[in-house]
């Protein structure tokens, strides 16, 4: 007779879970741990973690594009919505004149990122490249943020409630 509890993940995925979650840990700036103290801890191959690793990456990464505004409503690039986001932008920026430092790479403030992030949720319907060029940050970052666990809630707290209950009912049910 099988048993209901649920089986115990292996020591490599137990490492690879750890591992994805080490990069959440820095950005709310809790202790991680290193990758060789994650492996001696749980005694799993490197090889096989970082596979898990990088499987459960690319897992967060599809749910995340599946949540995104791309798949809600068709982009734009209107205008006059592109020039309202660069002055919201401009406003913080002048208001919050330490929030940006200019360098090679660029230095952002933790504010600055969610207040972009905030600002992407509520612009969904603008281009990614239109948005990055309206508040003068990388497309690249723009999605590295977006990804983040603070990008995903600020797009679902986006979300009409209809959707976010249309959503959560689709998670809770499984298909026949």
């Amino acid at each position: 007779m099988p048993s209901s509890a649920p089986s115990q993940p292996t020591p490599d995925q137990t490492a690879g879970l750890l591992l994805v979650a080490r990069r959440f840990a820095e950005e709310y700036g809790l202790p991680r741990s290193s990758v060789e103290q994650i492996l001696a801890a749980t005694g799993a191959s490197r090889e096989s973690a970082l596979e898990i690793e990088a499987a459960l990456v690319a897992a967060l990464e599809e749910l995340a594009q599946s949540m995104s505004p791309c798949d809600r409503a068709p982009e734009v690039d209107d205008r006059g919505r592109v020039n309202t986001l660069t002055h919201e932008a401009l406003c913080y920026v002048m208001q919050n004149p330490a929030c940006t430092r200019r360098t090679a790479r660029g230095r952002h403030a933790a504010a600055y990122r969610q207040f972009v992030i905030e600002l992407r949720a509520r612009y969904a319907d603008v281009s990614a490249p239109a948005f990055a060029d309206a508040v003068h940050v990388p497309v690249s970052t723009l999605d590295a943020w977006m990804r983040s666990r603070r990008g995903v809630v600020a797009l679902v707290a986006q979300m009409p409630i209809a959707a976010q209950r249309a959503s959560a009912a689709q998670t809770t049910t499984s298909p026949p």
